[in-house]
């Protein structure tokens, strides 16, 4: 299904992308299946493609702002009042579980390379990672086949000669990042002088994790005054 919503020109029918994608092949229906079919048709508009789509992606970027709310992730600053952030995290947590069960189907396969275990959702991000030579166990490892070679130049034109890639070469990765912004260092001494003056309003504990962590899974309790003002709010609405 999502294969072809992503697919679908929104200006086509669905049977079109439907015999466009598997054929005149289908599979025959017996009187019930046709009934119950035409019932469908009857009672359950054909959705609007392009509002479906984007329905869909409302609802797939919601999630995620949730799930990064409910998890104290990727947050722009530092909540000022903590105790007040934890009540408003505990009573969204229940609509993020919500949309992550409606949003199941629209979720596409991961895939993963076969080498150091990199996931995506996206074949075509996988398929540049995979050009990009792996150096693992003292060999360059070839991410398409079996080949590997000690000598990273013979393995890049491995890729050209076997797989018609072009090959970059493997960055070495930072060992020391930064958990406030996005910078990497390779020596932690110059991560720890790079913190001294990356977002001072943040608070950090002795392994350099942030204080929100602390509190990341467990429930704070939910505070009456919100309920009540909620409460109210909606009396207000059906008066």
């Amino acid at each position: 299904t999502v294969d072809m919503l992503i697919e679908h020109d929104p200006d086509h029918p669905l049977s079109k992308v439907i015999t466009r994608m598997f054929g005149e092949e289908r599979p025959k229906l017996n009187d019930t299946e046709k009934k119950e079919r035409q019932s469908l048709k009857l009672h359950n508009n054909a959705p609007h493609m392009t509002k479906l789509l984007l329905d869909i992606g409302q609802d797939l970027v919601q999630e995620s702002t949730y799930c990064d709310i409910v998890h104290a992730r990727n947050l722009p600053e530092t909540p000022k009042n903590i105790e007040t952030y934890k009540q408003v995290a505990a009573q969204l947590k229940p609509v993020w579980e919500a949309l992550r069960k409606r949003n199941e189907p629209y979720k596409m396969k991961m895939l993963s390379c076969q080498v150091c275990g990199f996931k995506t959702e996206s074949r075509m991000i996988l398929q540049s990672h995979r050009s990009t030579v792996h150096f693992k166990n003292g060999k360059y490892q070839c991410a398409m086949c079996p080949e590997f070679d000690t000598n990273e130049q013979r393995l890049i034109n491995h890729y050209l000669e076997s797989h018609l890639v072009i090959a970059s070469k493997d960055e070495a990765q930072a060992k020391y990042p930064c958990l406030i912004c996005d910078e990497d260092f390779q020596y932690k001494g110059l991560r720890d002088t790079h913190l001294r003056t990356c977002k001072k309003d943040y608070s950090r504990g002795p392994d350099d994790q942030l204080m929100i962590n602390r509190w990341l899974w467990e429930r704070p309790p939910i505070d009456p005054t919100i309920l009540q003002q909620q409460q109210a709010a909606q009396q207000q609405q059906v008066l």
